[in-house]
């Protein structure tokens, strides 16, 4: 699928499955007011039209909608312009100050040990997982062992074959990134 002559993800094409975005760049406007730019991981696009917002959440604050400010011509980059004026928007508009702070988790989308590695790597520190486990648990606590246990086999292999020994090695690891933060 394209939008005007650029290839759009395949889960692009249902707004309501979860995509993982990557914070390029947060950039102070004013002393209240920042614009965080956001990249899609899975290389797409986000078409959006002017008016257009996305509900962002700030774990353990909630959730609140923002408009999209960013160039609808330029569908690769996502940019949300947030004045900090109320809990939400100003736990969102200090994020980067606070990244060595809190703990980000990583849900929604998550459905193996793969995705759980791609997500430590963009700086999750949890993972939460339910959908893989809906079906086994329907069958029998058997059924969701095995499933625990391929997410865990996924997500060693996958530290094994990205050179990195624990964990920690693994999250934030920018030499991991296609393009590294500047």
């Amino acid at each position: 699928m394209t939008h005007q002559g650029k290839a759009v993800s395949p889960m692009a094409r249902d707004p309501m499955l979860p995509r993982l975005f990557r914070i390029e760049t947060m950039k102070r406007e004013l002393s209240d007011t920042v614009t965080m730019t956001l990249k899609p991981e899975d290389g797409g696009s986000f078409p959006f039209k002017p008016g257009q917002f996305n509900m962002l959440y700030g774990f353990g604050v909630g959730e609140v909608p923002i408009s999209i400010s960013g160039d609808p011509a330029e569908p690769s980059v996502l940019c949300h312009t947030i004045r900090a004026v109320g809990k939400v928007s100003s736990a969102l508009a200090a994020l980067k100050p606070l990244q060595n702070k809190v703990t980000l988790i990583a849900s929604g989308g998550i459905r193996s040990g793969l995705d759980m590695a791609k997500a430590v790597v963009l700086g999750a520190g949890l993972c939460g997982v339910a959908a893989p486990f809906l079906e086994p648990a329907q069958e029998s606590a058997d059924a969701v062992r095995a499933v625990i246990r391929r997410f865990r086999r996924e997500f060693t292999t996958a530290l094994f074959l990205l050179g990195c020994r624990t964990v920690a090695g693994l999250r934030g690891n920018a030499r991991l990134l296609a393009a590294p933060p500047a």
